[in-house]
């Protein structure tokens, strides 16, 4: 049962996990080529950085969940009260007739 699982496990994940590797050494190359802007850090430096000084992760955790948060609670409100006029205002133009 146990082994089924992993297999399982393996077969929903090694997809993403290799998108995720790929895409991780394609920035590296890219800010190695010198294809990004100067602050656009590579991922070794963050790594490197994280390593050196893992308290400013978890000091500034807290206020950028709350930020990132508080950015998609905005976003989803603008994006409904876009909806809400979008479907508004279609009732407008009077009923969708398809003519062949």
């Amino acid at each position: 049962m146990a082994a089924a699982l992993r297999i399982r496990i393996f077969q929903a994940s090694w997809r993403p996990v290799v998108t995720l590797v790929v895409l991780v050494a394609l920035m590296e190359l890219a800010k190695r080529a010198h294809l990004l802007p100067v602050f656009v850090p590579a991922p070794s430096d963050v790594v490197w950085e994280v390593w050196k000084a893992p308290r400013i992760v978890t000091d500034n955790l807290v206020s950028t969940a709350w930020k990132a948060a508080a950015g998609y609670g905005i976003a989803a409100c603008v994006a409904i009260m876009a909806a809400s006029i979008a479907v508004s205002l279609r009732a407008f133009y009077g009923p969708i007739t398809i003519s062949a």
